[in-house]
């Protein structure tokens, strides 16, 4: 048999009697057992919570399942009743033995999105009224979890949990506290689940999982803060917390999740965080939150922090938008690992990595972040050494300095390519091989044109450019009988001269002498009698009838 002890405050610990009885060992119903009416459990129990269930709160529960006993293999299942409850505080769960309790909501309904109907509001407020399915089972005060979006404008707008605040007919609607500047529209899709429990906390933590609570188990209800500073979810000290179907937090003052100290959030389903009053996820100190699906929006601080150690792994994807921070940060040997990532209207960048930060985006989504728009939305940060990665079309491994940054990426031909830009991220430079006709050329191009600006034929090993060819570097010097001039923009590898008056000897000499004399080429425009020229490493020297005003030409290769 396995005994749960007490902890400090309302500590879920396990017990055994069918829902509306009282507790074997004859504690009344709804009515903490003492530690003398020690009593053994059933194989599997449950009870109700909420008003008219078995017990009023989770915490209420908790005080009548502490110092019970549960046979090897047993599980407490707390089914959350359909409604609004109101905890006293935060709910401490610290039993080794978490793993064979559930908390459980009573009833989710589930519907599709067919469009975004209208909106109005601005940044931090928008309101949606939104094309439904059905609206069936769905009330005022409910909250709906939004995932899977895509179609119209913008769609990953309205991921996430806001609360219904309207309904008529099939429409809803919702309020959102998304900082993104313009609103999504049209025929956004996606799906929509009332989850019609709700567990409210009030000047306290939500849950707080720590000291041996491993595994505690938690299915498909809201977890609802009321913006005072505190957590909504916070697993630590080396503990685990599973979540099965959805678990959606909003509201709390500080990160509505936040897993530290060598701690576990898993989920084989959604983790959905919105309106903190932080981070809207934060993982910290060798702790790890991996799910299938997770989505922080709306949120004041960054939507996915992962700090000192930290591991955030979207298994399947990750949404991460209209945060007022950044989308996704990761310093310290953090991390960020998802397939396919989407990170949109974040007020301060998209993917932002610190100091020995990691973030493997794969398949990025990645828009109007920070008043940047292109697939590369990343504000880069005033330290060097940081790296992103991506993979798939349009993936890319930077390195990042103060002003600029380096890296590699997919193009979309999947070919390889290496990239240079500056933080203004205006144009970039891409050079690297791509695929043609089973070759694989070497070429070039400026992000703002469309053609290569060169290629170097793999089989041929020509070189061909769809650009004019120009050169850079200071001015010669010139001199000669009468004051010849040289042209603006000229050279030392290429130039315009015009001879002075009655000229007969020009002299053009290089700005740094040459290591062997160059090859020249020295062309008069105009038919002179006599016209000849002599190469050294530190002029161009000009022999002619004498003329006035000819223009002559030079184009000049190292060796």
């Amino acid at each position: 048999m396995k005994r749960l002890l007490v902890g400090t405050v309302a500590t879920l610990a396990l017990a055994g009697a069918a829902h509306g009885q009282g507790m074997s060992g004859g504690c009344a119903t709804g009515q903490p057992c003492s530690t003398s009416s020690l009593s053994v459990s059933p194989q599997n129990v449950g009870y109700t919570v909420g008003s008219g269930g078995a017990f009023p709160t989770v915490t209420a529960a908790i005080a009548a399942l502490n110092n019970q006993v549960l046979q090897p293999g047993g599980h407490v299942t707390l089914t959350l009743l359909d409604g609004v409850i109101n905890e006293p505080g935060a709910i401490f769960a610290s039993s080794s033995f978490g793993k064979q309790i559930n908390i459980v909501g009573q009833h989710a309904y589930t519907t599709s999105v067919s469009s975004i109907q209208s909106s109005s509001g601005a940044t931090g407020s928008w309101s949606y009224v939104l094309n439904l399915t059905s609206t069936s089972n769905m009330a005022v005060g409910d909250y709906l979890t939004i995932y899977g979006v895509s179609g119209g404008m913008n769609p990953s707008y309205i991921a996430g949990v806001w609360p219904i605040t309207a309904i008529s007919g099939n429409q809803v609607t919702v309020a959102t506290t998304s900082r993104s500047a313009t609103a999504a529209s049209g025929v956004v899709t996606g799906t929509a689940v009332d989850m019609k429990s709700i567990l409210k906390f009030a000047g306290s933590d939500g849950f707080e999982i720590w000291n041996g609570g491993t595994a505690l188990n938690l299915t498909n209800f809201n977890v609802v803060g009321d913006g005072t500073p505190h957590y909504g979810l916070t697993p630590q000290d080396v503990d685990r917390l599973y979540i099965s179907g959805i678990l959606s937090v909003s509201g709390f003052g500080l990160s509505n999740i936040f897993v530290i100290h060598n701690t576990e959030l898993n989920s084989d389903g959604y983790i959905v965080s919105s309106s903190s009053g932080g981070s809207g996820i934060e993982v910290s100190i060798g702790s790890e939150l991996d799910a299938f699906h997770i989505i922080s929006t709306g949120n004041a601080g960054a939507g996915i922090k992962s700090q000192t150690g930290g591991l955030v792994l979207g298994i399947t994807d990750l949404v991460s938008s209209g945060n007022l921070g950044q989308g996704v940060y990761t310093d310290g040997n953090g991390k960020m690992v998802s397939p396919t990532t989407t990170v949109t209207a974040n007020g301060s960048g998209g993917l932002i990595t610190g100091t020995a930060g990691l973030i493997v985006p794969g398949t990025l989504t990645s828009s109007n972040n920070n008043g940047v728009t292109d697939a590369y939305s990343w504000t880069v940060p005033n330290f060097a050494g940081n790296v992103a990665i991506m993979s798939g079309t349009g993936a890319q491994f930077d390195l990042h300095g103060t002003t600029s940054y380096i890296g590699s990426f997919l193009d979309s031909d999947n070919e390889a390519r290496s990239v240079y830009r500056s933080q203004n991220y205006t144009n970039k430079w891409e050079c690297g091989h791509k695929g043609t006709g089973g070759g694989y050329n070497y070429s070039c191009k400026n992000s703002g044109l469309s053609a290569d600006a060169f290629v170097i034929d793999a089989a041929t090993n020509r070189f061909t450019h769809d650009a004019d060819v120009g050169t850079a570097g200071g001015a010669p010097t010139v001199a000669g009988t009468g004051a010849p001039t040289i042209a603006s923009g000229s050279t030392d590898t290429a130039g315009e001269v015009t001879a002075g008056v009655s000229a007969t000897s020009i002299v053009i000499t290089f700005t740094a002498a040459k290591i062997n004399a160059p090859f020249c080429t020295v062309t008069n425009q105009s038919q002179l009698t006599s016209f000849a020229y002599a190469i050294s490493t530190t002029a161009i020297t000009v022999a002619q009838t004498a003329n006035t005003g000819n223009k002559i030409d030079y184009h000049c290769v190292q060796h």
